[in-house]
This record gives C-alpha cells, sequence and structure tokens, in this order.
C-alpha cells in the first residue's frame, strides 16, 4: 500500500463531499461556488449539475424510506411518499 504525503490526504480530505460521522458539513462560500463553475467546460459543468440531481434524489429516498420504515406517513394511514 501506497504512503502519501499529508498534504496530499488533506487536498483529498477536502474535497471529499459532507457525509455521515467524522466528515462535517463545510460552510460554502458562493464566491468560491461561482468562480469554480467558471473554470469548469461544459462537460465537467453537466457533470456536477448531474451529480447534484442524483445527490438530492439519494437524500429524498433515504428520507421517504426513513418514514416508511418509521411509519411516519403524513396524510394517514395509506398515504405513500412516492
Amino acid at each position: 500500500m501506497a504512503i502519501h504525503s499529508i498534504d496530499y490526504l488533506n487536498a483529498r480530505r477536502a474535497r471529499m463531499p459532507a457525509g455521515g460521522g467524522s466528515n462535517y458539513a463545510r460552510p460554502v462560500n458562493p464566491v468560491d461556488v461561482r468562480a469554480r463553475d467558471a473554470e469548469m467546460d461544459a462537460g465537467e459543468l453537466l457533470q456536477e449539475q448531474v451529480r447534484l440531481v442524483f445527490a438530492d434524489f439519494r437524500s429524498w429516498f433515504a428520507e421517504s424510506t426513513r418514514a416508511l420504515q418509521a411509519g411516519d406517513l403524513a396524510d394517514g394511514a395509506d398515504a405513500i411518499p412516492f
């Protein structure tokens, strides 16, 4: 297994999206987001937009699954959130 430098590992950690447990959400600066988007070509920008759509779907699906498993149906016993 390769031994990576601390700088490499810190840069890799900074690129990771916020997750559960030990990876906490970092504040997002809109100016930084616009600067990053300006540097992307059309293919990279489309890929980022698709990634965000799928991330939204995964979060919606996880929340819907949690609600079904917990029995937290909004409009009564027969209501299914999808």
